[in-house]
């Protein structure tokens, strides 16, 4: 992700794998829409939820994990695809937010979710 301004024009790149696109869209574009725009009352939902599966990657950068969330529980699919896997996100409604540095996650963690 990369942004700028040019002439006075607001320029955002965003990546060219489909699913890192569409972080760069919430987490980035949205809000300078939203700032241009006017808006200030569409700010993401966060919430806290409590993980029903483990994800058992450790995350050295920030990660945005494919999830689904209901009553509280944060769902990972098991094949949580790539950044250019569309079709592994067909059922999600959020994003796990993991920090950076965080190590494996077990059943039972709380986590934060980005609701989509």
């Amino acid at each position: 992700m990369m942004s700028g301004t040019y002439k006075g024009k607001h320029i955002l790149s965003m990546s060219g794998n489909p699913y890192a696109a569409y972080v760069d869209l919430h987490m980035a574009v949205r809000p300078v829409l939203d700032e241009l725009c006017g808006n200030d009352h569409l700010e993401m939902q966060r919430m806290e939820a409590v993980l029903a599966n483990d994800y058992g990657k450790k995350s050295p950068t920030r990660r945005f994990v494919r999830a689904f969330v209901r009553d509280g529980m944060a769902y990972i699919e098991g094949h949580t695809g790539g950044n250019g896997d569309v079709l592994s996100g067909h059922n999600t409604n959020a994003m796990l937010d993991i920090p950076a540095g965080s190590g494996k996650l077990k059943a039972g963690d709380k986590v934060q979710v980005i609701l989509l």
